[in-house]
């Protein structure tokens, strides 16, 4: 009867810790739906290229536990974050370009662990021990390569307006100069 008391009251104490952890995991879920923009002065400070190896390991992850559904969701919701992002900071040429370098970098992460044997030439054999079994995200690989021509070209085009502006400011000045200088 003792025994049975003892696992009984070691099972409350698991079901506490167990709604203890549900609720920190429903607070940090909340917090990764609201997000946090990584702003470019942050990165400088981290690895080079840190936020696409990340989220490739979480691509491993669910190529590990072959879940299809995660691996989709993650990378769809990759791509429209990415999307939503640069869309919202589009004149902050250095957070585009932040997302750019990631963007290539998870596409190039990507095509280098596929599989594919056109992409493993340059692997070491350790490398090539850790390509993705699962899945072919080819499809995705497209997706990510069509979003970093559309940032390289949302990011030139917001140069182009900036390097418009100061010539249009130099030529009024000098129109204004030369207008000063010969009256």
């Amino acid at each position: 009867m003792l025994f049975f008391a003892r696992i009984c009251e070691s099972n409350d104490k698991n079901q506490d810790q167990i709604r203890k952890l549900k609720k920190m995991l429903k607070t940090y879920a909340k917090r990764l739906k609201d997000g946090e923009d990584l702003k470019p002065r942050v990165a400088v400070g981290l690895l080079p290229g840190l936020p696409a190896y990340v989220l490739f390991m979480c691509v491993r992850h669910t190529d590990y536990v072959n879940d299809d559904e995660k691996v989709r969701g993650l990378l769809t919701n990759t791509i429209n974050g990415i999307k939503k992002c640069v869309k919202k900071h589009h004149s902050d040429v250095e957070r585009v370009t932040l997302w750019l370098t990631n963007t290539c970098r998870l596409l190039h992460t990507l095509k280098q662990y596929s599989g594919e044997k056109a992409f493993q030439s340059d692997n070491s054999p350790r490398q090539n021990e850790h390509c993705l079994r699962n899945f072919d995200l080819s499809e995705y690989r497209q997706v990510f390569s069509d979003l970093a021509v559309w940032i390289y070209q949302t990011m030139i085009k917001q140069m182009q307006e900036s390097v418009q502006q100061m010539i249009g400011k130099v030529q009024v000045t000098w129109a204004l100069s030369l207008f000063i200088v010969n009256p």
